[in-house]
């Protein structure tokens, strides 16, 4: 979280333009969500995955964020009134694009193709992503990305 930024440290970028911003305040910098209550209405990972039979995904790192996650974090800041500053937002655990795919194709029983592709852009320092987890983690309990997803696959098999 002390990285200088650079070129290739878009994320303390990000991360220094928030905190200059937010000055006596919180700000939730949310990850890939899933979770929706409405399938299909965000269009992001999760959907790709979901709505396609033949899925092209590379091996980048990150964290899945799950709705219900943002909303304890959301009930705890609202009884508690306490977190000050900027936090990154996910469930616990990282992953990749590949693993996360395959991950929901075997929980759905399903039989899609899942083809990894070399990727265009790395993260050098996504390490940085997971310390701002562990510093929320310090006030509200993270939920593991794979549990809040065999939930949400649940609720899928349910509406289908």
């Amino acid at each position: 979280e002390n990285s200088p930024v650079t070129f290739s440290n878009i994320y303390a970028k990000q991360k220094l333009d928030a905190e200059q911003i937010n000055i006596d305040g919180v700000n939730f910098r949310i990850g890939k969500l899933f979770g929706h209550p409405q399938v299909n209405k965000q269009q992001k990972l999760t959907e790709y995955i979901l709505n396609n039979p033949t899925i092209k995904v590379d091996n980048i790192t990150f964290n899945p964020t799950s709705l219900f996650q943002v909303l304890e974090v959301i009930k705890y800041e609202l009884t508690e009134n306490c977190l000050k500053g900027v936090y990154n937002l996910s469930n616990k655990g990282l992953t990749t694009h590949y693993e996360y795919a395959t991950f929901i194709n075997q929980q759905l029983g399903s039989t899609k193709v899942i083809q990894l592709v070399d990727s265009y852009y790395s993260f050098p320092n996504y390490g940085k992503f997971s310390m701002s987890c562990k510093k929320l983690e310090k006030f509200v309990k993270l939920r593991s990305w794979k549990k809040d997803m065999i939930n949400y696959i649940n609720l899928i098999k349910q509406n289908i």
